[in-house]
């Protein structure tokens, strides 16, 4: 999709995890181990730098399932941005236990800016060794205190929920307040101990295509306490939930970057790194809160109207704006009204277009296979006869 101005960058330090955890398919896809494809902090640093001069852009999609799991690793790569003064901004993974090991103004040090913590649930029965000890709320409030968003996730359906104690899980991960959070729907992956645990007790759903195994709609096993539209019904519950009590992700995501910079206007010293950091969140505020006017407009509901006007109100008095900014903010609220429009009049139909091609050499297989289990065991296929059809097939909107 095309997009206006610079994107980040990606960065693949390394692939697998130690934890290991059941349902975890990145873990147990790389045998529950850790395979760094850059092993030091000079060899992140120098990487990132590279990336960087080439593609004009300091900020980085960090692919790897748990960041800062190595913690010395991450350490040096803060002391390799504060020795050459070229500071980075990082999107990562980590799980709770390594994030508090590595210390929350080492994040901020680092140019995390945003982390995806898998929260899951509080329950002692799904209880994981990531979270085990954790003060869930303390950790969230730290590192949105410092700028850092947060993206939550957690777990519906699983194995102890039952339509009684779901909502304690809901409940406690709306509690939170992340900037984001993530619902998702137990399914056991293939190669995962979670699949192969449900594949002994023959509870796999065998009826539903892979497609379908995406956590977001359908149940990919046999639940007790469940059917596929209460599941649904679930999610749909629960994300509505989010959106009411805590507003637009939007909204959360300015008033952390607000919170960051005055966090650091507010320490008595800063040095370059810091220094850096405050004036990455000073122009992350700028920016994001040209919207503020457009989510008041279209609130969910009057607190969050309530929270976006004053949150304006308290970027504004920090930061005038210029006469380029009160035109970006008049135009975001046109542009939203437009889109508005555009949703009445279409629907809400954004996906591109869909591209199908179907080749003649599945229809072959299913064919040939047909005939072996009829006895017709001789039959032959020609060669040509397998190529792919060069036509595809458009399906519009």
């Amino acid at each position: 999709m095309p997009l206006l101005g610079k994107r980040a960058s990606l960065l693949v330090p390394g692939v697998g995890c130690v934890n290991g955890c059941n349902f975890c398919s990145t873990s147990h896809f790389f045998s529950k181990r850790y395979t760094a494809f850059l092993s030091t902090g000079k060899e992140l640093f120098e990487t990132a730098r590279e990336i960087a001069d080439r593609r004009g852009t300091d900020s980085f999609f960090v692919m790897d399932e748990n960041f800062l799991k190595d913690r010395q690793r991450a350490l040096d790569l803060i002391s390799e941005m504060e020795k050459h003064r070229r500071f980075f901004r990082f999107h990562i993974f980590s799980s709770a236990e390594a994030i508090l090991a590595f210390g929350l103004d080492n994040m901020l040090r680092l140019g995390v800016t945003l982390v995806w913590i898998g929260f899951e649930s509080q329950s002692r029965q799904s209880a994981f060794a990531k979270n085990i000890g954790v003060d869930s709320k303390a950790l969230v409030e730290g590192l949105r205190a410092r700028g850092i968003s947060v993206l939550g996730s957690g777990i519906l359906c699983m194995e102890h929920h039952t339509p009684d104690n779901m909502q304690a899980d809901i409940d406690f991960l709306v509690d939170l307040e992340t900037d984001f959070v993530q619902f998702m729907l137990l399914t056991p992956m293939p190669v995962t101990g979670l699949y192969r645990k449900l594949q002994r007790r023959n509870l796999l759903r065998e009826d539903l295509s892979y497609q379908e195994w995406h956590g977001q709609k359908k149940l990919a096993f046999r639940h007790p306490a469940f059917t596929d539209e209460e599941a649904e019904a679930w999610l749909n519950r629960a994300f509505r939930q989010d959106y009411e009590h805590n507003s637009s992700s939007m909204l959360r995501l300015i008033d952390t970057s607000f919170r960051g910079y005055e966090h650091l206007q507010g320490l008595k010293k800063r040095d370059a790194c810091l220094e850096k950091r405050k004036q990455q969140f000073a122009t992350q505020t700028r920016t994001y809160a040209l919207i503020l006017r457009s989510i008041a407009r279209n609130a969910v509901n009057d607190r969050e109207r309530s929270l976006a006007l004053d949150l304006d109100q308290r970027i504004r008095r920090c930061f005038p704006r210029r006469l380029s900014e009160h035109l970006a903010a008049t135009a975001a609220v046109l542009l939203t009204d437009l889109w508005k429009l555009r949703l009445k009049l279409r629907g809400d139909q954004i996906q591109p277009k869909t591209i199908v091609t179907r080749y003649k050499a599945e229809r072959n297989f299913l064919a040939r296979q047909g005939a072996i289990r009829e006895g017709n065991s001789d039959q032959t296929i020609k060669s040509d006869s397998i190529r792919p059809a060069a036509a595809a097939v458009t399906i519009s909107e």
